[in-house]
């Protein structure tokens, strides 16, 4: 029961009225959706279950939505996907079934106003529909895609568009609105989706530091929004809720092991103070050469473009940058954790850190990949590494002392591979035209060359009953696959015409092929690129550990 103090608090922060879709679209000049809210995301199956309740119930409530008044409009908090997808389906009923509605309440496209950081087709991407005049570089985009799944929906179930029209201008909604501040209403919005974990935790952790960074007399309240909305689209919103975790991770303490991640989170940004100093690290423009953001941004698309200049010229970025990609190649996130802080750089001091430790940090990184791919190969789960990724990422986070942190992190409990494991799994390797992954990898961290887009050819064309043309020997990279089925004297001379374009044809021709040694030569390059990364394996272990 809610003390009649606290009754009387909440009346002055809020005001709660229920309206029909109709009344509410007319009472208020527009709906506008603040700059660093995340984007239109719903699905067709989404749209597709909207229609169809809204059709079938009568009196249908789609929930509460939450606002803060700009004068005659309306800033919208929370409702933002129900909204637009209300505006959407009234554009489609207008634009494709019913003449005789004033859709006026729609205020020519421009009942909804999606902010953005600058005047753009993107704001106006609404008017565009509309008016049923959609620029053709705009027809992926997400609102344009359920606007027209809203006519395959009513056309495939034989919807009335009159029926949908009288039903969706009657749906109820309740807008809570917040009269005094807009921090109340980040932190109704925190509570309330804190209790019932209906939003991801990126959600949530925005409302939380928009309690405390809503109002700001210095930079105002664009300055931290504007950051949100430049994070979110640099990171991309599927990396969102990714870049949560590894964030907190690295940058918090594990303050109270009895709470989940999120807890300690909230408990954190408890102040202005806080708040500002957790945004200043989380976004992407932060202070730092190369912060935490911009360094998660690297690892999740597998190349360096978003990070600052860290060479100093006397070497180039592009081995670390291969790596990367190689890593998209080994699905192995666990990892991201520690690859973050390793590239991540506050000041000139940790730049030169950096540039010191370079070939210690690449090394590490090619050694990772090796040993993960064996795991991969044995579908070994990451837990079997019984290392604790988060703890090492912390330490590299905190201190930069990479050589200790690398030998720490490989010798306290990572469970190496024998050689005997290596060459066992490697041997067993069955690739055929389904499977050449694996051996992709292998023969592109043996010889750091090539690209990752490289496709496998196999010399002998795979044929399940010769064993031998399943053998890693077998397996060329190559940049363009236009070899086929051909026969082993065919192959050999287109090989000779494209040695020059193909790095690994070239290698594979000095073994000596010709048409009477074809087994030989494939069962000794087989066992020489196991040799070879045994040998490599055992020796990168050796450097960085010793």
């Amino acid at each position: 029961m809610v003390e009649e103090k606290e009754k009387k608090t909440l009346s002055k922060m809020i005001k709660a009225k229920d309206f029909l879709v109709e009344e509410y679209f007319k009472s208020v000049d527009k709906i506008i959706i603040p700059i660093y809210q995340r984007s239109y995301s719903w699905e067709d199956k989404n749209m597709e279950a909207f229609i169809k309740d809204i059709y079938n119930n009568t009196d249908y409530y789609i929930g509460n939505i939450m606002t803060i008044p700009r004068g005659k409009s309306i800033e919208l908090i929370d409702g933002q996907q129900r909204i637009i997808s209300i505006f959407l389906i009234l554009c489609c009923l207008k634009n494709n079934f019913i003449d005789d509605y004033d859709f006026s309440l729609l205020n020519n496209g421009e009942k909804i106003e999606i902010e953005t950081r600058a005047s753009s087709k993107d704001s106006r991407l609404l008017q565009f529909i509309y008016n049923n005049d959609i620029p053709e570089n705009y027809q992926k985009n997400k609102e344009v895609k359920e606007y027209k799944k809203a006519k395959r929906i009513i056309t495939d179930n034989h919807y009335s568009p009159e029926k949908l029209l009288n039903k969706i201008l009657r749906v109820f909604i309740v807008e809570i609105k917040f009269t005094n501040a807009e921090t109340d209403a980040h932190n109704m919005f925190v509570n309330l989706n804190t209790k019932g974990k209906s939003l991801e935790n990126v959600d949530i952790l925005k409302s939380q530091l928009f309690k405390y960074l809503a109002y700001d007399e210095s930079k105002g309240i664009e300055y931290y929004k504007e950051g949100w909305y430049q994070t979110i689209n640099n990171i991309g919103e599927k990396n969102a809720q990714r870049y949560f975790e590894n964030f907190n991770d690295i940058f918090l303490e594990n303050i109270n092991k009895n709470n989940n991640k999120l807890d300690n989170v909230l408990n954190y940004i408890s102040s202005v103070e806080k708040a500002k100093e957790y945004y200043n690290e989380f976004r992407y423009e932060s202070d730092e050469i190369n912060g935490l953001c911009r360094c998660a941004v690297s690892v999740y698309h597998h190349t360096i473009i978003s990070l600052n200049n860290i060479s100093d010229g006397n070497f180039s970025l592009q081995t670390l940058d291969f790596y990367l990609k190689l890593f998209d190649k080994a699905k192995f996130k666990q990892f991201d954790v520690v690859l973050i802080p390793l590239l991540h750089i506050r000041n000139l001091y940790e730049r030169k850190k950096f540039i010191n430790n370079y070939n210690l940090i690449t090394k590490f990184i090619k050694f990772i990949l090796m040993h993960q791919e064996i795991m991969a190969i044995n579908k070994a789960s990451p837990s079997q590494y019984g290392n604790d990724f988060k703890k090492v990422g912390r330490e590299i986070y905190l201190y930069k002392d990479y050589k200790t942190s690398i030998k720490k992190f490989l010798t306290e409990n990572l469970n190496i591979h024998t050689n005997g494991r290596i060459k066992e799994t490697i041997e067993n390797l069955e690739i055929n035209h389904d499977n050449t992954k694996h051996a992709k990898q292998i023969i592109l961290l043996l010889e750091d060359k090539g690209n990752v887009d490289m496709t496998i050819d196999h010399f002998i064309p795979y044929d399940e009953k010769n064993n031998i043309s399943s053998k890693i020997g077998n397996c060329i990279p190559v940049n363009k696959d236009e070899y086929g089925d051909m026969k082993a004297k065919e192959k050999l001379k287109k090989y000779k015409n494209n040695a020059a374009q193909e790095p690994y044809i070239r290698d594979f021709l000095q073994l000596g092929i010709n048409e009477n040694n074809i087994n030989e030569a494939i069962e000794k390059r087989t066992n020489k690129i196991i040799d070879d990364y045994v040998l490599m394996y055992d020796e990168l272990y050796k450097e960085l550990t010793e």
